[in-house]
């Protein structure tokens, strides 16, 4: 999904998928992304979605594996994540992440990734990036920053 801003489609999504989510349904979220990546699942606690987060490793400043596969249980819907952590300036393990969640679909979880970070600036690339993304998860959702692609750096 191309749109104005990453912010503007993480908040789209969120009130999109809100009316499937009951009260008591769980979204990871991680405290290595931007904001807009997670502001707009924190909104929904207020209707009872119980957010999940997955914290940084502190001592390898890389996200911890385990740590996400503790946190996925039958309640858990969603795992939102950034392809690439703009506080980190890391690309994240999305293939190893997209295989925790597949395991996970028996529980039906589906995963949100911003890939605005991990798109750059070649265009030439673009499309292998893309697919790339798309390939690694089983994606329902992968939101990209249309002038970021193009170099701008952001929205106009």
């Amino acid at each position: 999904v191309f749109g104005p801003s990453t912010t503007v489609l993480a908040q789209f999504l969120a009130k999109a998928m809100a009316g499937r989510l009951a009260p008591g349904d769980e979204v990871v979220v991680t405290d290595f992304d931007h904001e807009s990546n997670i502001g707009p699942w924190r909104a929904l606690e207020k209707a009872g979605l119980v957010i999940r987060e997955w914290k940084i490793d502190r001592a390898t400043q890389r996200p911890d594996l385990g740590a996400l596969e503790a946190l996925l249980g039958p309640r858990t819907k969603l795992v939102a994540v950034t392809h690439a952590s703009n506080i980190l300036g890391t690309i994240n393990p999305i293939a190893e992440i997209a295989r925790l969640v597949r395991i996970g679909h028996v529980r039906a979880i589906e995963a949100r990734i911003d890939a605005l970070a991990a798109l750059g600036p070649d265009t030439a690339a673009l499309a292998d990036r893309l697919r790339a993304c798309l390939d690694a998860f089983d994606l329902k959702a992968l939101a990209a920053l249309a002038s970021a692609a193009a170099g701008t750096g952001g929205a106009p």
